[in-house]
């Protein structure tokens, strides 16, 4: 039996635990924890169902909302020895519990076949140097619910911006420099329609057609502007302050953090985070991208949630306040898209320009993680239905997750689904745009140079990344064409100097 070491990473306190259930039988049940919100734990529970009937095990699946909140119960559980077989987390969730000592290496549970069906660039996050002292690299997860970002648009919207200037808004355009150029032309349009009130339109499948901002007539559609005031509209919104900080600065050629590598390359030297912006000349590139969405920002182009009033931009996007929104693909349902509305997405913008080419998406979504509390041989069964084949085409197709295995992707039921067979509601439509924008622009096979990356996991990484949500939207409030770099330099200066990363610093480097 092994004695377990709680670490708490916000405060780095170190208690002794109590002894884990070692040895424990193979009972044929699993306790399973999940952090979903109640439509997809409704989903889950289907599948744990079909899952445990197929395998002739028993599954009890515990959903605990929110993944701040299975991370805080997943901590004290496992302090107190009441944790389950099988939980899903983030990579710094894991590396949290393989810290607790309280997970089990994958390794030999999984065949190079088995290993090989799941998607690289989902794999990579879940591999964590083990706790023994060799420093090798070991499997702690595997993909299970898996997103990224994109961009949604209102699809009436911009086919009538297409109808009133064809010569440069017939092509959306695709990088941040595009949307500097011909944001204002859209402003244009869109300050029109709000002093005219409405646009009414026409569906022709998927396109709207047959537009009138002065009567209604025998159209079916209305795209009702009388709620939105010109002070409190945007053109596009991003929704998270975080994945927005992080993403935009490896898009400006920065650097975020970075977990050094041993010199045999096969795992990290240590556990320990190297914040990277604040030195070299990346603190140069972040303030040129601050300044640059500050002036999106003042033309109204861009903006974060809490510049209309919300949380998340799904709300004013079906207010009309924002035509665009950048969105995670996983949270497509929370859209409460109108049946009459042209609704679609788009690859997020990408940089281009001094720094290069730089087309960088954050991956998301998390990981299925084995603990030392037994029921191996059903633990791993269960794993392995949820993440592959029929089952984990099953679950994407509940709730838009994407696959995490080329198994799933394959399955007949989710290659009808990319197509578009059958009868689909608007919100399964969304979710079927968005799974061929992740399979044509950013999949690995897809070959157009996006980078669908992760940032690396490490004690304190959470932590850190709380502390970035609202830099964005502060600095971006500055006005670029006045202030001094200083100012921006002292946003960031502010995140070093936070009381909670200061307790951190055994665990994150300010390089």
């Amino acid at each position: 039996m092994k004695l377990k070491t709680l670490r708490s990473v916000a405060f780095l306190m170190i208690a002794a635990s109590s002894l884990s259930a070692c040895g424990e039988k193979d009972t044929g049940q699993v306790k399973f924890w999940s952090p979903f919100g109640q439509s997809y734990k409704t989903a889950l529970d289907g599948v744990c169902k079909n899952v445990a009937n197929k395998l002739k095990i028993k599954i009890e699946h515990k959903n605990i909302a929110g993944y701040p909140e299975i991370r805080s119960r997943m901590v004290s559980a496992i302090n107190d020895e009441s944790y389950p077989n099988l939980g899903i987390g983030y990579p710094d969730h894991l590396i949290s519990y393989i810290d607790m000592e309280a997970l089990v290496p994958l390794d030999s549970y999984f065949s190079k076949d088995e290993i090989k069906d799941y998607y690289k660039n989902y794999m990579d996050e879940n591999y964590f140097t083990d706790n023994d002292g060799s420093g090798e690299k070991k499997l702690y997860g595997i993909p299970f619910n898996k997103s990224t970002e994109i961009l949604a648009y209102n699809g009436v919207f911009v086919d009538y911006c297409k109808s009133v200037n064809p010569s440069e808004l017939s092509v959306l355009p695709k990088t941040w420099q595009d949307w500097e150029t011909l944001g204002p032309k859209y402003m244009t349009i869109y300050d029109s329609l709000i002093d005219a009130g409405h646009l009414y339109y026409d569906l022709d499948g998927e396109t709207a057609t047959n537009f009138s901002t002065s009567e209604k007539g025998s159209r079916k559609g209305d795209l009702d502007f009388t709620g939105v005031d010109k002070a409190q509209r945007f053109l596009m919104g991003y929704d998270s302050g975080d994945n927005a900080f992080i993403t935009l600065i490896k898009q400006w050629g920065a650097q975020y953090t970075v977990v050094p590598a041993s010199e045999d390359k096969k795992a990290p030297s240590d556990k320990k985070g190297h914040v990277k912006f604040l030195s070299g000349d990346n603190p140069g590139k972040v303030i040129d991208m601050f300044k640059f969405f500050g002036g999106l920002y003042k033309k109204k182009i861009f903006c974060m949630p809490k510049h209309v009033g919300a949380t998340y931009c799904s709300v004013p996007f079906q207010q009309n306040k924002v035509m665009f929104m950048i969105c995670s693909s996983g949270g497509l349902s929370h859209t409460k898209i109108d049946e009459n509305l042209s609704f679609n997405v788009a690859p997020i913008p990408y940089y281009q320009g001094e720094y290069g080419t730089n087309k960088y998406v954050i991956a998301q979504g998390a990981n299925i993680f084995l603990t030392d509390k037994g029921n191996v041989k059903s633990s791993i069964k269960a794993m392995k239905a949820f993440t592959t084949g029929e089952f984990q085409a099953d679950w994407c197709l509940a709730t838009g997750y994407f696959p995490s295995s080329e198994s799933a992707t394959k399955t007949k039921k989710y290659q009808d689904f990319l197509k578009g067979v059958g009868t689909e509601t608007k919100l399964r439509a969304s979710y079927r745009k968005a799974a061929n924008v992740n399979v044509s622009e950013y999949s690995e096979t897809a070959n157009k140079g996006w980078d669908n990356f992760v940032d690396p996991a490490f004690l304190g990484s959470a932590v850190l990344r709380e502390k970035l949500t609202g830099v964005l939207k502060d600095a971006i409030e500055k006005d670029p064409s006045t202030t001094l770099d200083s100012v921006y330099t002292g946003i960031l200066t502010a995140i070093k100097n936070n009381d909670d990363l200061k307790l951190l610093k055994q665990t994150l480097i300010w390089d």
